[in-house]
């Protein structure tokens, strides 16, 4: 039985990932201080606003996989009908 991941464990880790110059995304003032406060208190200082964001961006994507494929298709199929 797969045993479901705590909040730290699924985002509070690192991410493997280097952020590159030239793929910034715009992040809300106040999304950045919460994220923030959510980083400064973990024992891990190596975690950087990249890693929580690659972690939660992985699991929108792994969560909502079917549903994102099916909205896809429907606006191909919509923008074919054009």
């Amino acid at each position: 039985m797969k045993k479901k991941m705590n909040y730290k464990e699924k985002f509070i880790k690192p991410c493997g990932k280097i952020a590159r110059n030239g793929k910034m995304a715009y992040l809300d003032t106040e999304h950045h201080k919460k994220i923030k406060r959510i980083i400064a208190i973990t024992e891990d200082s190596q975690i950087s606003i990249h890693d929580y964001l690659y972690n939660i961006v992985e699991e929108h994507f792994a969560r909502y996989h079917d549903d994102m494929t099916k909205y896809y298709r429907d606006c191909q199929l919509r923008n074919q009908q054009l």
